[in-house]
């Protein structure tokens, strides 16, 4: 199915849109109003909330949701108050047909969800996409609400201009995008993402192929995810992280050697730019480890919050 998976997709390619590439959304720039209050009525996120606790935020990544961090919120909820939220568009959070699902968007409604919630001495853990909204989450709240935050993590977390992966590429191609989304299956979308962002393809469970391809027959699912992947790299991007080095937060940066996804000199220039930070490369697993290898990830992570 995998292999007939990739030869469909090549097919749609090569039929109609040889000539087509990614195109990036222009108009995505943090800029000066980045740190202004969002005009309008934030929407509500779908989240999901247990334990006692300082608080612990979980920030899922690209075509994902808050069912990615499914094995290790248990066993964190032990100590802390873990909250997992499913970011817009993705989930069951709202995905309204506009133009702004970029991580400045998506900062901008984490950190009112941070303020809703009143959370304090918070910890924040981002992977992937979800790694650079919580990066941008940390830049936005040290400058309006400094103090909240007070650790980060990263898992295998965007950050930087990066070659996108083919698939993904794909999505922010004109027309591409949506032909591939809506031609082929649910299922085989989320399989072959999944066979690049697992080392181990044999660990990938039909259970989670299925949940996450339910997600994508939500309505206007489809429409969020080729937004997103379109504004996935903002022309800025390279300008707002200068923000990083100013950042006032212990972090841990961890990445696995094995990522197809995101190249690990990302991470290395993290955490060279982070003030406070520590560097955890990992092998032998994937671009999620908190699926492929959650028991790795939690002894990790017991090292940095000291539990």
């Amino acid at each position: 199915m995998y292999r007939l998976g990739w030869r469909l997709l090549y097919l749609v390619v090569v039929c109609g849109f040889i000539s087509s590439c990614a195109v990036f959304d222009k108009d995505m720039t943090a800029g000066d109003s980045f740190f202004s209050p969002p005009s309008g009525d934030p929407i509500s996120l779908a989240y999901s909330s247990e334990g006692r606790g300082k608080p612990v935020l979980l920030l899922h990544g690209f075509g994902a949701s808050r069912y990615s961090w499914r094995y290790i919120t248990q066993t964190l909820a032990k100590r802390y108050r873990v909250i997992s939220i499913d970011l817009k568009g993705f989930g069951t959070s709202p995905k309204p047909r506009d133009a702004r699902y970029s991580v400045y968007e998506q900062a901008h409604l984490v950190s009112h969800f941070i303020q809703q919630q009143q959370l304090s001495q918070l910890t924040l853990i981002g992977h992937s996409f979800g790694g650079g909204v919580a990066l941008a989450s940390a830049v936005y709240l040290q400058k309006t609400s400094p103090g909240i935050l007070k650790k980060l993590v990263l898992i295998d977390s965007m950050a930087y201009p990066q070659k996108l992966p083919f698939f993904i590429a794909a999505l922010a191609t004109p027309v591409l995008g949506t032909s591939v989304v809506n031609i082929l299956p649910n299922s085989l979308q989320v399989s072959l993402l999944l066979h690049k962002v697992y080392f181990d393809d044999a660990l990938i469970s039909w259970q989670s192929i299925q949940e996450y391809a339910d997600n994508l027959a939500l309505k206007n699912a489809k429409y969020a995810l080729v937004k997103t992947a379109r504004q996935l790299l903002p022309v800025d991007l390279m300008q707002f992280s200068e923000h990083f080095r100013r950042l006032e937060v212990d972090a841990l940066v961890i990445h696995s050697k094995e990522d197809e996804i995101v190249p690990l000199w990302v991470a290395k220039k993290i955490h060279r730019a982070l003030p406070r930070s520590q560097l955890r490369i990992i092998e032998n697993v994937g671009h999620a480890v908190q699926e492929e290898q959650p028991g790795l990830l939690l002894d990790i992570l017991a090292g940095f919050l000291n539990y």
